[in-house]
């Protein structure tokens, strides 16, 4: 599902109209990135946890050449998923 296709059905589900469910979803999104870049966990009721966690640097072999190479640490940003989710999958 792309964007348009998420605004569409959320504005039919809401009754709002489509630009202000665009502006809603842009609010979010930005207020998604403050929260993760700040360094604090995002938890949505029925959905899951979004958290920014530091992977540590470590060392790669090349396949072909043998070489060793250090991948230096960095941000990701993990998600876990909620029990409700989980069994809504199933």
């Amino acid at each position: 599902m792309i964007a348009k296709e998420l605004i569409a059905r959320l504005s039919s589900r809401t009754g709002m109209t489509k630009e202000k469910t665009t502006r809603l979803m842009e609010a979010t999104a930005t207020g998604l990135t403050q929260t993760l870049t700040a360094g604090n966990v995002v938890q949505w009721m029925n959905l899951g946890t979004l958290e920014n966690k530091e992977r540590p640097a470590r060392t790669i072999v090349h396949p072909k050449t043998g070489e060793k190479h250090v991948t230096p640490a960095k941000q990701v940003i993990t998600f876990r998923p909620s029990v409700s989710l989980k069994e809504s999958l199933k």
